[in-house]
């Protein structure tokens, strides 16, 4: 009994490093904003942006990609960021993507 207990024990230790290190990877796709890091800051403490070059309808534009590591749970947070980076900066649309990913914090 105690040797099962034991196995248990170790399967679920396991589990929860392997879930400990499992996260979300959100990217959100927008025209770069002067004010843009100031309006991510209201939801996020840890994010990158990255400035790219991008084409929206034939047009160029300088873009954004905002992309924020968490759990899965933060999807409605990443979502009513977008939203308002829609609205404030009167965006016809804001993509947002997210994939599953393991992580190594070292």
């Amino acid at each position: 009994m105690k040797q099962t207990s034991s196995l248990t024990q170790s399967l679920s230790d396991a589990q929860e490093r392997r879930a400990l290190n499992q996260s979300t990877r959100f990217r959100i796709y927008t025209q770069d904003q002067p004010f843009l890091q100031t309006t991510v800051d209201k939801y996020f403490k840890s994010y990158c942006i990255k400035g790219v070059d991008g084409v929206y309808r034939g047009d160029n534009e300088a873009g954004a990609i905002i992309e924020i590591l968490g759990p899965a749970s933060d999807r409605l947070k990443v979502v009513s960021l977008a939203k308002d980076i829609k609205s404030a900066y009167k965006q016809d649309t804001v993509l947002v993507t997210h994939e599953p990913v393991n992580r190594i914090d070292i």
